[in-house]
Formats: structure tokens, sequence, C-alpha cells
């Protein structure tokens, strides 16, 4: 999962930041820090896709949006 995921990255820069670690039965842990919420949502859900991964332990922190 951790290869592939570095793969992606190329693809998708703004991933750069985000760690994986693979936890127990099948769970995976995302940490680092990424932009927005959406780009934490997108790491989440490439990992989703991933062959064994049962679980998503999204600790990815990003800023809270701007007021307007």
């Amino acid at each position: 999962t951790k290869i592939r995921f570095d793969k992606l990255t190329t693809r998708h820069p703004q991933l750069s930041q985000v760690n994986l670690a693979q936890g127990e039965n099948g769970t995976v842990i995302l940490s680092g820090q990424v932009d927005s919420e959406a780009v934490a949502k997108l790491a989440e859900r490439l990992v989703r896709l991933e062959p064994g991964v049962r679980k998503i332990q999204n600790d990815l922190a990003f800023p809270p949006p701007s007021p307007e």
C-alpha cells in the first residue's frame, strides 16, 4: 500500500506530506499536514481503493477554512 501510494503522489503532489502507517487487521493510519479538508478526503479515498484496506484512521491535519 505504501509503495503504491508513493507513486500516486507523483500525480497528486498535494499528497506529498501524507504519511502512511499500516496497523493491524487491514488498518491504515494517515498522518501529516495537508492544505485542506478536500485533500485529506482525497488521500482517504485513494487509500480505500487499495486491496486489503479494511479501516482508515485519518489523522491528517489541515488549517481551518478562512473566514470570508
